[in-house]
């Protein structure tokens, strides 16, 4: 009966004790947070400031949720807002929600305004 409570089993011949299953997940985690994060970290310390970010998002991956949800929130305020027929921005109504989140990343050169940012 002890041994059906037993937290740790050691690797039997086939490979799947509790270190190895531990090791499989933990990779897996890693692995798929590196890859779909995306993070707009520019600059010399790109890699250092992603890696943070990496483990913030698997120490609280809330985090992640929140950060996606904000630039939805702010692709869909930029696209109502620029698709308007009353606005001041002409030519804007067939944007797509990937032109918007674009705009929203890095933003879009106006003449006469500079650089239009989701906030602008």
């Amino acid at each position: 009966m002890a041994d059906a409570f037993r937290g740790f089993v050691g690797e039997p011949n086939c490979g799947r004790g509790t270190l190895s299953i531990v090791w499989n997940c933990l990779s897996t985690i890693f692995l798929s947070t590196w890859t779909t994060f995306h993070s707009d970290v520019y600059g010399e310390n790109w890699l250092s400031e992603r890696i943070q970010l990496l483990v913030l998002c698997i120490v609280v991956p809330e985090w992640a949720a929140a950060v996606a949800l904000n630039r939805a929130v702010d692709t869909y305020y930029l696209r109502c807002k620029l698709r308007k027929p009353s606005g001041s921005f002409g030519g804007w109504d067939r944007l797509t929600w990937k032109q918007s989140f674009l705009i929203g990343i890095d933003g879009v050169v106006v003449k006469g305004e500079g650089i239009l940012k989701p906030w602008r």
